[in-house]
């Protein structure tokens, strides 16, 4: 008979919590610390996940690492290294499965329901940056900025970079409020004319600025809530199509 597992309590309190909660509620270490369940029976996983966030700075970025460099932490062998350095690539295949390799972003409707996705268990507040082709098709994703509870900085340079190096046509921004509501807030919306004459010079649209709480989303375009504007390569080709025929006189 196998010896008890002396954290099996513990495992199992977590477990039921995240049955009948979901993992909204769940610190990043404790998501961390459920997963690491999986592929470690014996070892305190708590101490492990807070050990791989004190490592690498967040959750994604544990994510992120390289097999290597998650086997350097005590404690994280060859099984446990290789299952949290390809969770990145299952996301990514739930990603392109759930939403096409490039899905057509046109739409509030479909611009919110593809950012729910990317604030799945965050916890602080933080900003995802969509880059979109002249289609207005995903070129690119990222949550670039990363925040408190209730605030999240953004850095228009490394916006505009991030767009440059992209080749983004037009951007969305979406943040999440993690604190509740979809109702944003005056710094949400300077933010958000902030980011818009940023783009401006560049000939890149703000298409979109998506609020997301939980599983609720709301675009502040379509509640007018900032007008967006023609960037400034198509404004000369609206003017000419606007301006009289010879045939109106």
């Amino acid at each position: 008979m196998g010896k008890k597992n002396p954290h099996e309590g513990h495992r199992a309190r977590l477990r039921g919590r995240a049955a009948q909660e979901g993992l909204q509620s769940f610190s990043s270490h404790e998501i961390l610390e459920l997963l690491l369940f999986y592929v470690i029976p014996r070892l305190d996983t708590n101490e492990l996940a807070h050990r791989l966030i004190e490592r690498f700075g967040s959750f994604s970025s544990v994510l992120d690492a390289e097999f290597e460099d998650l086997q350097s932490v005590p404690g994280i062998g060859a099984g446990a290294a290789l299952f949290l350095s390809q969770l990145r690539d299952v996301l990514a295949v739930y990603m392109r499965d759930r939403f096409g390799e490039r899905p057509l972003l046109s739409t509030a409707a479909a611009a919110g329901n593809y950012c729910v996705h990317l604030f799945t268990s965050q916890r602080n507040e933080s900003m995802a940056v969509l880059c979109l082709d002249t289609q207005k098709r995903l070129i690119k994703a990222d949550l670039l900025f990363r925040g408190t509870i209730d605030e999240t900085p953004v850095y228009l340079r490394n916006l505009v970079e991030y767009a440059l190096r992209h080749n983004a046509r037009s951007l969305l921004i979406a943040h999440n409020h993690p604190g509740g509501g979809l109702k944003p807030s005056a710094q949400d919306i300077a933010q958000t004319k902030a980011i818009q004459s940023a783009l401006r010079p560049l000939n890149i649209d703000l298409d979109d600025h998506i609020i997301v709480f939980g599983n609720s989303f709301m675009s502040l375009r379509q509640e007018q809530v900032y007008t967006a504007e023609l960037p400034l390569r198509q404004r000369g080709a609206a003017a000419e199509s606007a301006a009289p025929s010879p045939e109106d006189f």
